[in-house]
């Protein structure tokens, strides 16, 4: 499964925002610090003519980010739409030539069952369109029915740093990258990156990044399965520097 950047666009959702320069960082950190390997693309979400919007990107961001475009197109609240029209819309959008087809998790409702019976009826028709999902994480079940829908095929999937989005937030960009590829594919160079992405999009919304920082070393500890003494260990070896306790629990150090 590829995974698509929408930061860009949920960053909205934070009370300061994030300036035009500090989008074009975000994007050049991206590019320095996670693998393309794992990151494929990234959403600057809609264009038009109305400079005042917040969520409009002229002509130069485009340019100035070095990015080519393509097409998607989101179903809102597929949650709450009949199965008939969420196939129906597939079709249209494939007969419209569109780049992806997404449903999204709008509401948060999305169980794994759900997810098995959807994710498998759009692949069965698929046609010339790559299938993803916008996973809202209300009810922690984002990254659950991300992995529903890999086994099913489903070819993308949207992340965003910290979960950053509206209601619940989306599936965490950090905790993603791990589970989607796998615990044995996992390195310094990507654990390191994701800490520092961390870092940077806290200090372009003015947001303290120490506890999210600790939240994303303890998710590490449920990903590699360590248990409190191992805990213990790579604390006591690290002493406090993140760097060292990421080397340490993957036996660089």
């Amino acid at each position: 499964m590829q995974v698509i950047d929408v930061t860009l666009r949920e960053s909205v959702y934070y009370e300061s925002g994030m300036s035009y320069e500090d989008r074009l960082q975000y994007l050049r950190d991206l590019c320095e610090l996670i693998p393309n390997d794992f990151l494929q693309y990234v959403e600057i979400c809609f264009i038009d003519n109305d400079v005042d919007k917040d969520l409009n990107y002229d002509e130069k961001f485009i340019r100035d980010a070095y990015y080519g475009i393509k097409v998607a197109c989101n179903l809102l609240y597929a949650g709450s739409a009949p199965m008939e029209i969420i196939l129906k819309m597939e079709k249209e959008a494939d007969a419209m030539g569109v780049d992806y087809f997404d449903c999204a998790d709008s509401s948060g409702s999305f169980t794994p069952t759900y997810t098995d019976e959807l994710s498998k009826n759009l692949m069965a028709y698929r046609g010339n369109l790559e299938i993803g999902l916008h996973l809202h994480d209300h009810m922690r079940m984002a990254l659950a029915n991300a992995l529903v829908a890999q086994k099913n095929g489903v070819e993308l999937a949207d992340v965003s740093i910290l979960g950053a989005g509206k209601g619940g937030g989306n599936m965490k960009m950090e905790e993603a990258l791990l589970l989607l590829y796998g615990k044995e594919i996992i390195n310094y160079n990507l654990l390191h990156g994701l800490s520092r992405m961390i870092e940077e999009f806290c200090n372009m919304v003015s947001k303290n990044p120490k506890d999210d920082s600790k939240a994303f070393i303890n998710y590490l500890t449920g990903v590699f399965k360590l248990n409190l003494k191992d805990i213990e260990t790579l604390e006591k070896k690290s002493q406090g520097n993140s760097d060292i306790y990421l080397k340490c629990l993957l036996g660089e150090l």
